[in-house]
Parts: structure tokens; sequence; C-alpha cells
């Protein structure tokens, strides 16, 4: 592995944290009353997170000389850069829920 990306599941370790520690309030952090979300919601949030482990595991298993694991994590990606896609339009197409009031509402108090 080159030496500049040695590191580099580091990096995506901490925006993942970022990323849990920006949604905590209005979603993690809400576990297990979650009734009001919509289904496409939670499934936006698993494809994200197993997006994230793959942007971590990869570069792990190459440093460690797994490359069949890595490239059987690879094929994994095929289908999951679908549903990754998926989730997006999902979450664009929701219609006015309760779930959207909570978003409106929190994404309004830090703008």
């Amino acid at each position: 592995m080159e030496r500049a990306y040695r590191n580099i599941s580091l990096l995506f370790t901490s925006v993942l944290l970022v990323v849990l520690a920006g949604f905590w309030k209005t979603y993690f952090g809400l576990f297990p009353g979650l009734g009001a979300w919509s289904v496409v919601i939670h499934f936006h949030a698993v494809v994200l997170l197993a997006w994230f482990g793959m942007l971590i595991a990869q570069p792990l298993l190459i440093q460690t000389k797994r490359f069949a694991a890595h490239r059987t994590l690879g094929r994994v990606s095929y289908g999951l850069v679908p549903l990754v896609l998926v989730s997006h339009v999902g979450w664009l197409l929701l219609p006015d829920t309760a779930a959207w009031q909570t978003v409106a509402r929190t994404v309004t108090r830090f703008f």
C-alpha cells in the first residue's frame, strides 16, 4: 500500500464519528423510539453505515494482505452502490411526514 494511503482508514473512521455525532440528536440518540421515522430513513442509515464500513475495511484488508477478502468486499460494493443511490432517491421522495417535519425543525435550528 502506498505510504500516502497507509492511514486512510483512520480518516474514514474519523469522518464516520463526525457523522454519528452530527446525527446523534436527531436519529441515533433516539433509539429505540424511532417510530416517527420512515422505513426509508432507516434503510438510508443502514446502507450508508454499511458503505462507511466498507470504506474503513477495504484499506485495512490491503494492509493486512488479505487480498481475497478485499476483492470479495469489492464485489459486494457492486450491489451496495445501487442501494446507496436508491436510498438517496427514496429519502428525497419522502412525502411531508413527521420525519420531514423533525428534519426541518432541526435544520432551521442550525441555520
